[in-house]
């Protein structure tokens, strides 16, 4: 696209601050103080808001407040260089977060699904050893085995389940990180190729 640089030399005083303002208008303007003014500085600050907002709409909650900062200058850049490429580059975004986020959540209830059996389990095999005399003596070890077993299927069951979508959450990660690689480079290489953008 067009690109031009405008070029102020201004002298400012140490403590003092200097404020330009520019405003890309047609040929035909109105006249300067009706550019500038209040209706400027809301225009403005109402740009900046949602800029903001589209900003932290597609940059991942759990970056810190540097890491955030350069991914948002990186989409500027990107935006400046070719915005439809930078659209297909960012499309795979959300569904990444989407994707980590439904996971983790369950490998999370998984996670404290096994824990809990495995307390369980731990339990009922502590007062089982305990109270040996006690299961002996009212011939409860058939009734005991049972429950164990029941307590140590539960065990084996959460842990498959939590191996499971271990197993498929790195995968499918990758999966949609190399979709969205190959996205870009098919995209640009053909803008590059019908002249649209250079490398």
């Amino acid at each position: 696209g067009t690109k031009s640089a405008a070029h102020y030399a201004i002298t400012v005083a140490a403590g003092q601050t200097a404020v330009i303002r520019l405003r890309l208008v047609a040929a035909a303007t109105p006249p300067a103080k009706q550019l500038f003014g209040k209706t400027f500085d809301t225009l403005f600050a109402t740009r900046l808001r949602e800029a903001d907002a589209f900003y932290q709409a597609i940059t991942p909650a759990s970056l810190d407040e540097d890491q955030a900062r350069v991914i948002r200058q990186a989409l500027a850049g990107m935006l400046w260089i070719d915005p439809p490429l930078t659209l297909v580059a960012v499309v795979a975004l959300p569904v990444v977060a989407g994707a980590t986020k439904v996971f983790g959540d369950r490998i999370h209830r998984f996670y404290e699904t096994v824990q809990r059996e495995l307390a369980l389990l731990s339990a009922r095999a502590q007062e089982n050893l305990a109270g040996v005399r006690v299961v002996r003596a009212f011939a409860r070890e058939a009734t005991e085995e049972r429950v164990f077993d029941l307590r140590n299927r539960e065990y084996v069951r959460s842990n498959l389940e939590l191996a499971r979508w271990q197993t498929a959450f790195h995968p499918l990660l990758q999966m949609l990180i190399g979709l969205g690689f190959a996205a870009v480079l098919g995209f640009g290489g053909r803008r590059v190729l019908a002249g649209a953008m250079t490398l």
